[in-house]
């Protein structure tokens, strides 16, 4: 049953981390709506540079949309470091060493 504890409490914390995390991009959705939509800018060389929105939700949902997005984005190395933890937490000793060099080795894959 310390399995299951320990289970909820990795699972209970990436949840805390993804929500402030939400909460941080979405007070910054603003700045990074500019960042991906700038690109789309230049490759039109339009000089009224603005977006439309056809309805007043929608400005809320695409704000929405792109915070979720960030979040889940920034805080994915976090959810499988938690989930590499468990792991070594609950396997054998012979397999630990052996997976810490899979673990050392997949971050220049990340990269």
């Amino acid at each position: 049953m310390d399995h299951l504890r320990e289970l909820r409490n990795r699972l209970l914390f990436c949840f805390a981390f993804l929500f402030s995390s939400f909460l941080v991009c979405f007070y910054f959705s603003d700045i990074i709506a500019k960042i991906l939509i700038n690109p789309l800018f230049q490759i039109t060389e339009n000089d009224g540079k603005r977006m439309i929105f056809t309805s007043l939700p929608e400005i809320f949902t695409s704000n929405l949309k792109i915070s979720l997005f960030t979040s889940f984005l920034c805080s994915f190395p976090l959810f499988i470091m938690q989930f590499f933890f468990l792991y070594l937490q609950l396997c054998i000793k012979k397999k630990k060493s052996s997976f810490l060099q899979f673990l050392f080795l997949s971050q220049f894959y990340l990269h």
